[in-house]
């Protein structure tokens, strides 16, 4: 049809009028520059200069805020399209989180779904151990669904249909929002925080900062965080930990998205240094430790609370050649297997310690795939409130 009018409904109409009240109040207080797509749902403030690094005034400030303009989240257009002009109700089949839309006339989307995590919380009472809602929801686990289990538990809570799959709602999808789970370890994140993958080094390099995919998604994207403590102990003679499932707990749960202001400034500055070393040569060193075992040095700048945003490998497997097929025995047959760990670097690495008879193995014009990470560091101050 040449014309059609979208109809949104009530519990979307509330949605946005939050975003909208979101967007108005940092521009009433003239604190334009701290906006992001990432605080609000449905109805976002993106950036709408030719370039990224185009910068305007504001009223009663003299801090210079990027251009904005109100726009609609792509996901939330796309399902009104789906819905009314295509005719595939996809809301429909993966079920909403907020039945209501009253639900919403005093409380935010955000404080909904959070208001479904609270019973679980840690009380004097009950601290609630991943087997505990196991049996509270009478999930069905194997050593297969251990993988997906907190996704399990997360449904159960939500009341979202069962599935192993990744957890998403209505809302969820139409707020492109990230479910994340952060496991603590002696108080702390176990791991860095993985958030996007470098699929090709000569495409990063081709990117300037202002336009860059990962300023574009740290720019637009919430995050929910669920956060659980793991107090298993080293299994005995071993360095890896048990995963008793009566010794993982759940902590609580919240929404998050990067500030504008660690996006642009130190987000910002280890892209450009990182990014500017690939450009020019990256350095690798070759080290053996007294077990024979190799390990691959670069120069990138190391994780810290300072540093948010760092490159380290995104691969299961270290790799410094092209791409190839290894022959290998799997149930006592050969084959062919692809080994696709390595991108093509846009300038020649620059080795240092790399013996002779290594050259093909280790060579100047591939290195182990690479993702953005945000330092573990820096996740413990956005959930440390959570533990108290």
């Amino acid at each position: 049809p040449k014309d059609t009018v979208l109809e949104i409904s009530d519990k979307d109409f509330e949605i946005i009028k939050q975003d909208w009240e979101k967007i108005s109040k940092l521009i009433n207080e003239s604190k334009a520059e701290e906006l992001s797509e990432g605080m609000t749902n449905y109805l976002g403030a993106c950036t709408k200069a030719a370039t990224g690094a185009e910068f305007t005034t504001q009223v009663g400030s003299e801090i210079k805020p990027k251009p904005r303009a109100y726009s609609f989240k792509t996901k939330f257009i796309n399902e009104l399209i789906n819905t009314q002009i295509i005719g595939n109700n996809h809301s429909a089949a993966i079920n909403s989180i907020v039945k209501d839309a009253n639900e919403l006339k005093n409380n935010s989307l955000e404080e909904i779904i959070i208001s479904r995590f609270l019973p679980f919380y840690p009380t004097n009472k009950k601290v609630w151990s991943q087997q505990d809602l196991i049996e509270n929801f009478k999930i069905k686990t194997n050593e297969k669904s251990q993988k997906n289990l907190n996704n399990m538990i997360i449904r159960r809570i939500l009341n979202l249909p069962k599935s192993k799959a990744e957890v998403t709602s209505e809302e969820i999808e139409k707020a492109e929002i990230r479910l994340k789970t952060i496991t603590l370890r002696d108080g702390k994140p176990k791991e860095h925080f993985k958030f996007q993958s470098i699929p090709s080094f000569e495409a990063l390099v081709s990117e300037n900062w202002e336009d860059s995919s990962v300023a574009d998604l740290l720019d637009r994207t919430k995050f929910l965080l669920l956060v659980f403590n793991d107090l298993n102990d080293k299994q005995p003679g071993k360095n890896t930990y048990e995963t008793n499932p009566e010794k993982i707990f759940f902590v609580g749960a919240k929404f998050w998205n990067m500030p504008a202001s660690d996006i642009y400034g130190p987000c910002k500055a280890v892209w450009k240094s990182d990014v500017d070393k690939l450009k020019k040569g990256v350095e690798l060193t070759y080290t053996k430790d007294s077990s024979g075992k190799v390990k691959i040095l670069n120069n990138f700048i190391k994780p810290s609370l300072e540093n948010v945003l760092h490159l380290r490998p995104g691969a299961s497997k270290s790799q410094y050649n092209a791409p190839y097929y290894k022959t290998i025995i799997e149930n006592g047959k050969e084959k062919k297997k692809y080994m696709n760990n390595s991108s093509k670097l846009p300038c020649n690495s620059k080795w240092i310690n790399r013996p002779e008879t290594e050259k093909d193995i280790y060579t100047d014009n591939y290195m182990v795939k690479q993702a953005w990470w945000l330092s573990k560091d820096y996740i413990f101050e956005q959930i440390k409130d959570l533990l108290q």
